[in-house]
């Protein structure tokens, strides 16, 4: 049994960069106007006897977790996304929020994410459209920032595991 702790759907319009130490290789992305799925963070669970059975999730495992970025298979740019193997991106998108006065505020919106590309993608191409392909990452490190702000921090090789700024590392003091 798993417990999830994600609210996260399709981001539209993003634009994805190859990156060398979180630093993109090159100015301009390697897509961009792309549709990426951000990992659904899924938690073990164990089962403990308090007053019966509980399943309770097991803060210091993670089931895998994935991001998939939909991308046009017919730019070479892209092309290196599909590279199997181990892949570091920078993906960047902005948030637009209008407040009750009307007023719109742009937030911009970033995500680091390392890890393994497992398999080239078959393609969806249509009769006179565009062909597009998801590449799925499997996910060593994930960062997300809204505007300045990391709103999760991901390491599986630290150990890091911090949501919306409670760091799970310490969670086991909460029970």
């Amino acid at each position: 049994m798993a417990v999830s702790n994600s609210k996260f759907v399709g981001i539209k319009g993003c634009a994805v960069y190859r990156c060398e130490n979180d630093v993109p290789i090159t100015s301009a992305p390697q897509v961009d106007n792309v549709t990426i799925t951000v990992p659904e963070i899924t938690f073990n669970t164990v089962d403990v006897n308090i007053m019966g059975t509980v399943s309770i999730p097991d803060m210091t495992s993670l089931d895998n977790i994935q991001l998939s970025v939909n991308i046009p298979v017919d730019n070479p740019d892209a092309a290196e996304l599909m590279q199997v193997g181990l892949q570091n991106w920078r993906i960047s998108y902005v948030v637009s929020n209008v407040n009750n006065q009307g007023v719109e505020t742009i937030t911009p919106c970033s995500i680091y994410a390392t890890g393994f590309v497992t398999g080239i993608p078959n393609a969806e191409i249509s009769k006179g459209g565009d062909g597009t392909a998801d590449v799925t990452m499997n996910l060593m490190r994930f960062k997300k920032y809204t505007g300045e702000r990391v709103d999760i921090d991901i390491d599986r090789s630290t150990g890091t595991l911090i949501i919306k700024g409670v760091n799970y590392n310490t969670i086991s003091s909460l029970y």
